[in-house]
């Protein structure tokens, strides 16, 4: 069964006003009990504050009777019904109930009142009417001595309350009679002109659009009265042009076939010209497809990183350049570039250097994705791409080629030095020759006991020793080490410990103690003995420096066999060696400066002590001309470990050679031609070959040479290398070989065997003689050449 909307509205009428007033009711009921319950709070409170003064003086002087009094009188007044006062320890003292319990040490409302000192109430159920209970402290010398409780009923409240609603109820019958009237007058103004509505509804549902309502208020009603008329004519007109729509379309169907007809033509056309642009497509995909083809054949074949770099980031890159920084390309994808190959410190530089559109070229330092940093060139190159500008940018990794410019450097530096040392050591040579050699004369002449020997010999021993320093020289020029022979290590370094070198470095430093390990069973070295002495002094000398004071140097020899190749201050190739391992327990040196030791000059000696800042230079060039290699293991604080390695040999040691005896090296009277552009050397050498019994001619130059031998004719002739001004030492050698191939020419130079002596030798001379050069060696090689 339906409802109607009058009913609707009625019943929901009059449900708001049962609802209302029942909220009305429910909430005068509350207000009522909080008001009164916050009257007899503060009614309660005034009261027990009232009577603890009264009867404080009576409790303390226990006066039961007075309070008792006061007690009667104030329980006369209904709304109290009892009087307790209450002990600190919640015993009853006096009440007017007699069946008062003892209060519990766990009822926090008292103890919190006690503690607290302050007064309080609650409200407690009792079982018949509810009360309101309120205590208050009374204290003697600070500390509360009793509590004073009194108890009020609640009842006359409720019995208001309940008053209240009642009267509330009848205002509520009241307004529900009200509302019931005033529903049945809203339904019947409200229904009439909705009945209306729908009969014209059921008027417009059977096709009759002329029918119209007649609105009759101005309210929403009259309103929808009105859009239901305008609906109704707005659908009658909508019907009317749907008719000559139809019409209309009729005419137009008659008409459709020559209109399709002429689109199907069209449509035709359309589809070949689209056929031929997916052809010219499909061609432009396939370029396009090669040329990208080709860039990645073109991109990843080069080792060089490519990069394209627009305004937002890192558009491409190949694989090289990920591989180069150890990144992929989704990392990099948008990112700037520079931030992230470029130091922090030189981000700004680089980055700077790149801003303008030209083209740019640079070297610097970039870091790997682990901060491994890289000697880097990078090109750009710009381009207009899709109206935006792009960067296409090369970056090659030059860290290899770097190290191997910082070698030829280096190489170039030690030639250099090499040079001045030849140059000096040239001079220094001619120099000593009569500083070694005229002595020897001298000594020859003068008596056994002559007071001038010790000087002669000390003169000698000077001279030989500048020979050794200028030897040292000539080593690190790079010559061939001269009197390489076959040696034992272990019997060297015993040779070593008690040469006069050695002896004097313990008197330099005296707190400096050195101890031998020596392996037995050693293997043979090809060495030269005075060099490899030069180069263990220079390795102890540093020694001693570095521990500055009182310490200790091991000098160990042994076999070492390296089954693999090692990498650690220089690589070095698996084999047997003869490890010579010079160690010091001094300051040690810094990871950063041990690149620098074998640098010529680099020196951390004082100014004033002895040295040459090229000892280790000399180390250096000597290991290398025994085709060995060097190791070096130090740490700052904890000393330094030099270690040689030298190949072995199974060769074994020759006998020593005794002494020459001069008379031995005498001539019969030959001619002797010494060619030599010094004449400081023609007349050493000429005093030398005549004290040996042989006739000299002596001459400047090589011109000279060749003119003198026109006219007359020599047994052996004594040719220096350098000569100036003239040809030189090969050049005259030539000649003469020409003109005269029996000639017997015996080479001398300042200079260890090098190229323009190999030449020479290989023209036509017979040996080679090394100055400075002492009587027996000159007498030796003369002997020797002229028997």
């Amino acid at each position: 069964m339906s409802i109607t909307i009058r009913s609707k509205i009625a019943l929901s009428f009059l449900a708001l006003v049962i609802v209302v007033s029942s909220v009305f009711a429910l909430t005068s009921y509350f207000r009522i009990i909080h008001a009164m319950q916050e009257e007899v709070q503060k009614h309660g409170s005034r009261t027990v504050q009232v009577l603890s003064r009264l009867t404080a003086p009576y409790i303390f002087e226990s006066d039961y009777v007075t309070i008792l009094d006061i007690a009667k009188k104030l329980i006369e007044d209904e709304e109290i019904r009892k009087f307790t006062v209450i002990d600190s320890d919640g015993e009853t003292w006096l009440t007017t109930h007699p069946k008062e319990e003892i209060i519990s040490s766990d009822d926090t409302f008292y103890t919190l009142h006690i503690r607290d000192k302050t007064a309080g109430f609650r409200k407690v159920l009792g079982h018949d009417i509810d009360i309101m209970e309120f205590v208050y402290p009374i204290t003697a010398l600070g500390n509360v001595r009793y509590v004073l409780k009194i108890e009020l009923s609640l009842e006359h409240i409720q019995q208001q309350a309940s008053e209240r609603v009642g009267e509330t109820i009848l205002i509520g019958m009241i307004m529900l009679f009200v509302a019931g009237a005033i529903s049945i007058f809203l339904t019947k103004l409200l229904s009439t002109p909705l009945q209306r509505l729908v009969l014209g509804t059921i008027e417009l549902s059977q096709g009759n659009l002329s029918h119209r309502i007649k609105v009759q208020s101005t309210d929403e009603i009259g309103l929808l009265s009105e859009s239901f008329n305008t609906m109704a004519e707005n659908l009658e007109m909508e019907l009317s042009g749907r008719k000559n729509t139809e019409k209309k379309l009729q005419e137009y169907n008659s008409n459709l076939e020559n209109v399709v007809s002429e689109r199907t033509a069209l449509l035709t056309l359309t589809n070949e010209k689209l056929s031929a642009e997916i052809e010219e497509r499909k061609k432009a995909e396939g370029f396009l497809l090669i040329s990208k083809e080709r860039y990645q054949r073109f991109s990843e074949v080069t080792l060089d990183g490519i990069v394209f770099h627009n305004a937002s980031g890192i558009v491409d890159a190949n694989s090289a350049f990920t591989a180069m920084f150890n990144r992929t390309l989704d990392d990099l994808k948008g990112k700037d570039l520079f931030s992230i190959i470029c130091p922090a410190d030189n981000f700004h530089n680089v980055s700077g250097l790149f801003r303008a559109c030209e083209s740019q070229f640079i070297e610097t330092i970039a870091v790997k994705q682990d901060g491994t940093p890289i000697h880097v060139e990078i090109q750009n190159r710009s381009m207009n791409h899709d109206g935006s500008l792009m960067n296409i940018i090369l970056i090659r990794d030059v860290t290899e080629r770097k190290k191997l410019e910082e070698q030829l450097q280096q190489a170039q530096r030690m030639e250099g030095v090499g040079r001045l040392a030849s140059g000096i050591a040239h001079d220094l040579n001619n120099i000593l020759s009569g500083i070694v050699t005229m002595p020897q004369l001298l000594l020859l002449d003068i008596e056994q006991d002559s007071p001038l020997r010790d000087s002669l010999l000390t003169i000698q021993q000077s001279g030989e020793n500048a020979a050794v320093i200028v030897q040292d020289m000539l080593t690190i020029a790079g010559n061939k080490l001269a009197m390489e022979k076959v040696l034992d290590p272990v019997a060297l370094t015993k040779s070593f410990i008690v040469s006069p070198e050695s002896l004097k470095l313990k008197e330099t430093h005296p707190g400096i103690r050195i101890q031998l390990h020596l392996k037995d069973g050693t293997n043979n070295i090809i060495a030269s003995p005075v060099h490899l002495s030069q180069a263990l002094m220079n390795l102890v000398k540093n020694g001693a420096d570095a521990i500055n004071g009182k310490g200790e140097i091991v000098i160990e020899v042994k076999n070492t066999t390296l089954p693999s190749s090692t990498s650690h201050y220089e690589a070095i190739p698996p084999g047997d060696y003869v490890c010579f391992s010079v160690k010091d327990f001094g300051q040690g040196i810094p990871p950063e400066k041990i690149p620098l030791i074998f640098e010529p000059f680099y020196t951390k000696k004082e100014l004033g002590r002895r040295g040459t800042g090229l000892g280790m230079v000399i180390v250096w060039n000597t290991v290398k001309e025994h085709k060995g290699y060097i190791d070096i293991i130090s740490s700052v604080g904890s000393g330094t470990d030099v270690r040689m390695y030298l190949p072995i040999t199974l060769e074994e040691q020759q006998e020593s050679v005794e002494a020459v005896n001069l008379n031995s090296l005498k001539g019969n009277g030959e001619y002797i031609l010494v060619v030599d552009d010094i004449d400081e050397q023609r007349r050493i050498a000429t005093s030398i070959l005549e004290k040996l019994n042989y006739r000299v001619w002596s001459v400047s130059g090589g011109i000279e040479a060749i003119k003198l031998l026109k006219h007359k004719g020599v047994d052996l002739i004594l040719l220096d290398m350098l000569m100036d001004p003239g040809i030189n030492g090969v050049e005259t050698s030539k000649r003469i070989i020409s003109s005269y191939p029996d000639a017997k020419i015996l080479i001398a130079s300042g200079y260890a065997e090098n190229e323009m002596v190999n030449q020479a030798l290989e023209v036509g001379a017979i040996q080679f003689l090394k100055k400075p050069y002492s009587i027996e060696a000159l007498g030796t090689a003369v002997k020797e050449n002229l028997t």
